[in-house]
């Protein structure tokens, strides 16, 4: 094998590929939340998994100070 200067060939394009089908998994989970949301009578919707958490959140803790923690203090002692 040489080094070569030359311009490479490129690759070789418009290959066929084939068509499988449906992956048989995915078939099975649009089928059971097709009939989980017939049960429950709604039909989920991803944006609705964006509600607000029910309790305060982004509050002040800067006022507190609980000491170093005991791993840290541990690992300290042993390095």
């Amino acid at each position: 094998m040489q080094a070569t200067f030359e311009k490479p060939k490129g690759f070789k394009k418009d290959y066929v590929v084939p068509n499988f089908g449906a992956d048989h998994d995915l078939i099975t989970l649009n089928k059971n939340l097709e009939n989980a949301e017939k049960a429950a009578g709604h039909k989920i919707d991803a944006a609705s998994f964006t509600t607000k958490p029910k309790y305060p959140v982004d509050y002040d803790v800067s006022y507190q100070n609980l000491g170093r923690d005991k791993d840290v203090i541990a690992t300290e002692k042993h390095a």
